[in-house]
């Protein structure tokens, strides 16, 4: 004989279950490894604009280089504190250091001064920008995560500005 209470305890249990899955936070299930290295990679390389934007507003001889080391430290504050939000929703830990290649660029770009340094900030920004759009691009094709492509589409314009100025810089 069948005890009464189990097909009830069964139906409360599937319930239950149901309806703690629909409590489930989305990013918890959307964000995949490969989004939540992209979302690091992310941040290590906005450090390093940040960085390289603060070091030509010290060493840059140029106006517009100068005034697009400016922007490019002003926007990316705002970017790296909505990145490190994003990021702290995905459960991903925020950056603190540069990747090696990076800091090892950043110290190149230190010892150098006048033209020269203007002219290699200019590169560095361009190859940068480069890097970025197409990482970007492959994420935005590749993650099922609305925060994240939520979060490339509000700043795809600066980054679109970015990339202009450093190529017009580079004409120069």
């Amino acid at each position: 004989m069948t005890h009464p209470i189990r097909p009830t305890l069964l139906a409360l249990a599937l319930l239950a279950s149901n309806l703690a899955a629909s409590l489930t936070p989305a990013w918890a299930e959307s964000a995949t490894n490969s989004d939540k290295q992209f979302l690091t990679d992310s941040a290590q390389g906005a450090n390093y604009e940040l960085a390289l934007a603060k070091l030509a507003q010290q060493k840059a001889t140029r106006a517009e280089v100068k005034s697009f080391a400016d922007r490019l430290a002003s926007d990316h504050i705002t970017h790296n504190a909505a990145l490190e939000k994003l990021m702290a929703a995905k459960g991903v830990s925020p950056s603190t250091g540069l990747k090696a290649a990076d800091q090892s660029r950043l110290n190149q770009m230190s010892s150098q001064s006048g033209a020269t340094f203007d002219t290699a900030f200019a590169n560095e920004m361009a190859r940068i920008n480069d890097e970025d759009k197409k990482s970007t691009a492959a994420e935005k094709s590749s993650t099922n995560d609305a925060d994240i492509k939520g979060f490339l589409g509000q700043f795809a314009s600066m980054d679109s500005e970015h990339e202009k100025a450093a190529l017009a810089l580079q004409g120069k």
